[in-house]
């Protein structure tokens, strides 16, 4: 008897705890049962921003909680919000999430997004920054323009110069054909 009672008042404690997260505490840690939830309650908190000036599908996002970013998008989230720290879109080239990028691009996102232009260039530049090469692909797959200039005016032949990376040269030389 002392069991049960004592998985109800667990049961009934997690689900208090649970009710009063904020749905960005839900994008970083929550699952996909509990953002349902929650935004059966409050479908206005979808793309409400955080005091830190971030969405929950950013957050789901840069996390790598990707099943919560998937419902969050397909749930009408703003994947192109520009927050003070970029798109989403950015925080998955950061972090290497390949999946959730494939995702985004799927559902039509601008792989030539510039919301961080002059800190960071396009997506193509930042990913070819930080040697993404799986990202770098897909972005290209999706149609990122490679005659663009960076924030600091150089082109994709100054950048693979600049890189002395084979694997990027090949890379780029494979879409020219």
């Amino acid at each position: 008897m002392k069991s049960i009672i004592l998985i109800a008042v667990s049961i009934f404690v997690t689900r208090q705890v649970t009710w009063s997260q904020s749905i960005h505490d839900l994008a970083r840690t929550g699952t996909v049962t509990l953002m349902e939830e929650h935004l059966e309650k409050v479908p206005s908190d979808l793309n409400t921003i955080s005091e830190q000036g971030m969405t929950a599908f950013l957050l789901a996002s840069y996390r790598g909680n990707n099943a919560v970013a998937k419902l969050l998008m397909d749930k009408g989230a703003d994947i192109g919000y520009c927050s003070p720290e970029g798109t989403a879109i950015y925080g998955m080239i950061y972090k290497d999430n390949s999946e959730l990028i494939k995702y985004v691009l799927e559902k039509g996102h601008s792989p030539n997004d510039t919301c961080q232009f002059s800190q960071f260039g396009t997506p193509l530049n930042f990913a070819m920054s930080l040697r993404r090469y799986s990202i770098i692909s897909l972005l290209l797959d999706a149609g990122a323009k490679t005659d663009n200039l960076n924030a600091q005016g150089q082109n994709l032949k100054d950048l693979l110069l600049f890189y002395k990376d084979e694997q990027l040269t090949k890379l780029f030389k494979s879409y020219e054909k």
